[in-house]
């Protein structure tokens, strides 16, 4: 395969080497919108059957408040109904960067994950999840979710991480059910607006038919060394998605919103496996949801935003950091944000470096996002 190199030698170009190349329009095979469920009102469960067009990938938005009770919602998979049944379901959860609990059929686990803190209709919860939903094979996900906790910068954010399998081969998962009710004290109910959105992708292009959940907001390639990378103004949506990738010696990629450096930020962080209290960084001026700071030779950081103007704002981050070429040991940070800005929306992102080098040349920032 021949390649063809740019000015100095490099792969990566400007945005007006890219311009002048060959472009090509791509396959639309990315995630399409299978079901949504908005509440008008106040629920104690919500459900979901897109069995009718379920996909070989799933990812799952989910945004909540509780109206009232206590109890800790649970998520429940199913073909063409929600399948409640002890003996499929197995996951691994962190809470707060905690030490992991795992539940599996001898726990009597009938969910893949549950999670639930705090009261009150204006304060979101934010999850997503992904997962494998082949005919024939296990179906195994993650999800990380964000709660704002109490308000202002000052309190860092609540987060779960969890990893699950749902053991069951003979058929895909069609039908998602959030539970308030987990068999404990008094039922959770969902206040109103909560909503689940799912998503889907098929493997095969041909299978992918519609149109893109995910629509391209803004995105910035540097050209010259600098320290923060900007997406520049989009139009505001309610989720975002977010991934960059950075190069330079001596950086720490963070991240803004709005070019806002005042300390409106409070990030609850685990840093290759670190646990307790020393990982939250409250009233800060950037999202310190860095793994690195040495001579790296790559950087890449993937968020999830829930974006309301009236509400703090919750992101969840995944970073990845190779402070070596070859053989070095990659180094991770998995973090929840909150930008406490209660009156303006994400209009725009930027990947900040707070550290003494530089973010190199070909470093850069692409935002996704839907209403």
């Amino acid at each position: 395969m021949a390649v063809k190199y740019l000015a100095g030698n490099r792969l990566t170009g400007t945005d007006a080497e890219r311009l002048a190349m060959t472009t090509y329009s791509a396959t639309q095979n990315s995630w399409k919108l299978l079901d949504r469920e908005k509440l008008d009102g106040t629920a104690t469960a919500i459900d979901l059957d897109f069995s009718s067009d379920t996909k070989q990938n799933i990812m799952v938005l989910i945004a909540w408040a509780r109206d009232s009770g206590a109890e800790d919602p649970l998520l429940q998979l199913g073909g063409t109904s929600v399948d409640t049944s002890t003996s499929n379901y197995a996951n691994r959860s962190n809470h707060n960067n905690g030490s992991d609990f795992t539940a599996d059929s001898g726990d009597s686990c009938n969910w893949i994950f549950k999670w639930g803190t705090g009261n009150g209709s204006t304060i979101r919860n934010f999850q997503v999840i992904t997962f494998s939903n082949h005919a024939d094979h296990i179906k195994l996900g993650e999800s990380i979710s964000g709660f704002a906790g109490a308000t202002g910068a000052g309190n860092a954010p609540n987060t779960l991480q969890n990893t699950f399998a749902y053991n069951k081969t003979d058929g895909q998962v069609g039908y998602i059910k959030y539970q308030g009710d987990s068999g404990g004290g008094a039922d959770t109910t969902f206040s109103d607006e909560s909503e689940i959105v799912v998503l889907g992708c098929d493997d095969s292009t041909s299978a992918s038919a519609g149109d893109n959940f995910w629509e391209e907001l803004g995105q910035k390639t540097l050209d010259e060394v600098g320290d923060t990378i900007d997406s520049g103004t989009f139009t505001t949506k309610k989720y975002l998605w977010f991934e960059a990738w950075t190069e330079g010696d001596n950086t720490e990629a963070t991240f803004r919103f709005n070019n806002i450096a005042t300390a409106t930020y409070a990030t609850r962080r685990n840093n290759d496996g670190s646990t307790g209290s020393g990982n939250n960084h409250i009233n800060q001026n950037q999202a310190k949801c860095n793994a690195s700071g040495d001579a790296l030779a790559g950087t890449y950081t993937s968020g999830f935003v829930y974006n309301v103007a009236d509400q703090e704002k919750i992101c969840m981050t995944t970073q990845i950091a190779n402070e070596a070429t070859g053989s070095g040991k990659p180094r991770r940070a998995t973090s929840t944000t909150k930008w406490v800005e209660t009156t303006n929306p994400i209009t725009s992102v930027q990947i900040f470096n707070t550290s003494t080098g530089d973010f190199a040349i070909g470093s850069r920032i692409r935002v996704w996002g839907h209403d």
